[in-house]
């Protein structure tokens, strides 16, 4: 089966990213957990912590569309909306606006 990017976007308008949740640590780093999709990045600061955590959606992104073991594992069968959506046509730094905005 074959689908346009638009059509695909317009197929997940109802799966928004949720705004992860930020938090700066006792020894001054920030953190984002992202629960939905169970992701967590650190860093030293909250611009790196966000780029981080953009990082680590792409790359689980990619290991679940090859990986079968995620794909068709039951705890994370609810990730493919959010999958779809970070990798649609999507760069860092768009994926980065969706996820912070």
């Amino acid at each position: 089966m074959m689908i346009a990017d638009d059509q695909l976007e317009r197929l997940l308008a109802g799966f928004p990213f949720p705004l992860p949740e930020g938090t700066t640590e006792p020894d001054g780093s920030f953190s984002y957990w992202l629960p939905d999709l169970e992701l967590y990045a650190n860093a030293p600061t909250q611009a790196e912590a966000q780029a981080q955590l953009t990082r680590e959606v792409l790359d689980y992104s990619d290991d679940y569309l090859t990986q079968p073991s995620l794909l068709y594992a039951p705890n994370r069968q609810h990730h493919l909306p959010w999958v779809l959506r970070a990798l649609l046509g999507s760069s860092a730094e768009k994926l980065q606006r969706q996820l912070f905005s």
